[in-house]
Order: C-alpha cells, then structure tokens, then sequence
C-alpha cells in the first residue's frame, strides 16, 4: 500500500472515531436525568387513567404537582376542562428570547382556541373579540 492510501485510510479511521465519540456523547444523559425522566414515566404510568377509568384528570395534576416543584407558579399552571374526569393541563413556559411577546393576557395567550380562554377566565373570548 502506497504512503499516500495509507495516510487517507488513517484519517478515514480517526474521523469515523471521532464521529462515534461525538455521537456518544450528544446520546447520554446524566444519571441523574435517566433517573428523573424514568421516575417520572414510571409515576404517569402507574395512574389509572386508560380505557377502562376514562379518567385523565389524576395525570394532569400529577404532571401539575412536578411543574410546581421544578418552579412554575400557580398562575402560569392551569388544569381544567369541561369534563372533570378528563382535565388538561396549560403550562405557561415563559421565554427570554428577543421574539418574546408582550406580557398582557391576550398576547400571550392569543395562540389559545376560544374554548381554553373561556376555561381561563380571559374576557376576550366572551366578548368575541
């Protein structure tokens, strides 16, 4: 094998490790977010909430008691629904970014279906406007 097949073949070698390493690395989470994100599947799964209960509600508040402990406040955490067996959760996630909206009731939540407005108490979806 000439020098210069060689020299290519090593450097296919060393950039398909590096691939492999970097690859790797973007793929594993710490233990400690393994953990967490099983502990969490692990407690939405066990709820009764399938075919048979008809009940979603006690994953939705569930799903609310984490989102209080990780640090959302109350107003921005909304469980509710016309059916109290199958509530849905609204979460606020506020951004920081420069395309951030203005921070009035209509504007943040202007991407809310009429009905989810009402269940939120924003007078705008009464009123039509």
């Amino acid at each position: 094998m000439s020098a210069m097949k060689e020299f290519h073949l090593v450097r296919l070698i060393l950039i398909l490790i590096l691939c492999d390493v970097s690859v790797t690395a973007q793929t594993t989470r710490p233990e400690a977010e393994r953990k967490l994100a099983h502990d969490i599947y692990k407690e939405f799964v066990e709820i009764q909430s399938g075919f048979t209960t008809g009940a979603t509600t006690p994953v939705a508040q569930a799903a609310a008691i984490r989102l209080r402990a990780a640090g959302f406040p109350e107003s921005d955490i909304f469980v509710g629904g016309a059916n109290p067996k199958k509530a849905n959760l609204v979460v606020r996630y506020h951004g920081t970014g420069p395309l951030k909206r203005a921070s009035s009731p209509t504007a943040t939540s202007s991407w809310l279906s009429p009905r989810m407005k009402r269940a939120a108490g924003l007078t705008t979806a009464w009123t039509g406007s």
